[in-house]
């Protein structure tokens, strides 16, 4: 029999960056995407009394995103009242709303001292993000549910990746405001209007997706690095990335970086850039030009780990 619940019940789920693949991967490639050191903490409370604060006042989106949580859990959430700390840079492509989303079931969860499937999270965190997003590709609340390093095909189970070895990625965060939604919309008219014109750019990227994947399971940092710079030429081509994205990728190629990319919807946004060593001289040289910046390691790990089941696909979510 359950015991009486807590008065109170937190959870958390990690930020995330796409390696390679991002909108190739919304017409049926392959994505590669990583969880990263940066997280949402969300703390779910009782309230007692008639006065009851709203949830997330300050947006409707948030407000509306707790409802539809407590909908998936099956909590009346009238007495619930819940908070948010995070440190995942907000409106940037690396999966804030998405960790919120998970973050926020999983507390409900524990507060109810029920147990929910993974799968269940995270179909149930997809509907809170069409919240925020409209038409989410899915990749975000898969890392956020899954954690690790993992490979992302619409449709289909995520694969575990494994890692021979960490990858020391620096972050930086672009000034100019985020236009994600109709950089999406742009890219979507055009490959209604002339598909065969923006499938090869979809395949080249696919291929340097393989080649990627190849490289993470090997330790070849000099080639990811490579595919990575790669896969920012065909985004620029498709006109997803800005001038302030591009000179960002420049000036971490010319600080030593091993490659640099866009990373998520792009329109502004992040870039990420692999390293060869230390971060440090990286993240100054970005805090010099007026970019934010910071170190995030991808873990290395074997083969079957992050819970995969025989086939390398993720089965089971380890809180951290």
């Amino acid at each position: 029999m359950k015991g009486e619940s807590p008065e109170t019940a937190c959870a958390t789920a990690p930020g995330k960056v796409i390696l390679l693949g991002e909108h190739a991967v919304v017409y049926g490639r392959t994505a590669l995407a990583a969880a990263i050191d940066r997280h949402v903490t969300v703390h779910v409370s009782k309230v007692h009394g008639a006065a009851r604060p709203s949830p997330f006042a300050e947006d409707p989106r948030l407000a509306h995103a707790f409802a539809r949580a407590t909908d998936v859990v099956g909590v009346d959430g009238n007495d619930l009242v819940a908070s948010i700390c995070s440190d995942v840079p907000l409106a940037m492509g690396l999966g804030s709303s998405a960790a919120l989303s998970v973050a926020l079931l999983r507390a409900l969860t524990r507060f109810a001292q029920r147990s929910v499937d993974d799968a269940v999270v995270c179909a149930g965190a997809f509907e809170i993000e069409k919240i925020f997003h409209g038409f989410p590709s899915g990749i975000d609340n898969t890392v956020a549910t899954y954690g690790g390093l993992i490979a992302f095909t619409r449709g289909a189970a995520p694969r575990a990746l494994p890692a021979a070895r960490p990858l020391p990625l620096v972050t930086a965060l672009g000034r100019a405001p985020r236009h994600t939604q109709h950089t999406v919309t742009a890219l979507r008219r055009k490959w209604e209007a002339k598909p065969e014109a923006y499938e090869p750019h979809f395949d080249e990227i696919s291929a340097l997706v393989n080649a990627a994947e190849r490289a993470v399971a090997t330790g070849d940092l000099t080639t990811l690095g490579a595919t990575m710079s790669a896969n920012h030429a065909v985004l620029q081509r498709l006109a997803i990335s800005t001038d302030e994205l591009d000179q960002m990728v420049a000036l971490a190629r010319s600080h030593g970086a091993l490659g640099a990319k866009l990373t998520g919807g792009g329109g502004g946004g992040a870039v990420i850039c692999l390293c060869d060593g230390s971060q440090t001289d990286l993240v100054n040289a970005f805090s010099c030009a007026g970019w934010q910046a910071f170190a995030t390691d991808i873990a290395a790990t074997r083969r079957g780990a992050h819970a995969a089941d025989s086939s390398g696909h993720l089965d089971q979510y380890v809180d951290r």
